[in-house]
């Protein structure tokens, strides 16, 4: 007989000591916690530009890394296109382009890879990969970001785990 989710919250406690049902402040502590987890953000510089603009990112997903994988893995027939699969996790995972005004306050450019940042570097692009190649010049420099990101996005996954489980 398969227990259902009710049964199981609702059953016998083998825990000591512990209560079967959290109080709502225990949840909301837990959902602000959640929503903190949720909107972590890294800025990274981009090289070359003596931090005068940066990009703002979110942790890469599992979706995204997925695709960015199966991008790498059509690459490997047309090498010259290895960049792609760096520049999706960074486009994939963008929450803003950002450069610093003549005070040094960073000003958003623009949410994504987009027109916008294109036009700004006096450029004319319709892909968000080949604005992030626009913006880091090189396919190196787009590289060194992917990695930076995707350990940050490991590291940030795993600090979201532990602080959740109170560690």
């Amino acid at each position: 007989m398969s227990e259902t989710f009710e049964h199981v919250a609702s059953g016998p406690n083998d825990h000591t000591g512990e209560t079967s049902a959290p109080s709502s402040s225990l949840f909301a502590a837990l959902r602000a916690k959640r929503d903190q987890i949720l909107t972590r953000t890294l800025d990274l510089p981009v090289p070359g530009y003596d931090g005068a603009i940066f990009v703002r990112y979110k942790p890469i997903t599992q979706e995204l890394s997925t695709r960015a994988n199966e991008r790498f893995e059509k690459s490997r027939k047309q090498p010259h296109l290895g960049w792609e699969s760096n520049a999706l996790m960074l486009a994939g995972s963008v929450v803003g382009v950002y450069a610093l005004d003549e005070d040094g306050k960073p000003v958003l450019v623009e949410d994504a890879f987009g027109e916008r940042v294109a036009e700004g570097f006096g450029e004319k692009a319709t892909r968000a990969l080949d604005v992030v190649k626009i913006v880091y010049v090189n396919d190196m420099a787009i590289a060194d970001a992917a990695l930076q990101l995707t350990e940050w996005s490991g590291e940030n996954n795993e600090a979201a785990v532990d602080e959740f489980a109170g560690n």
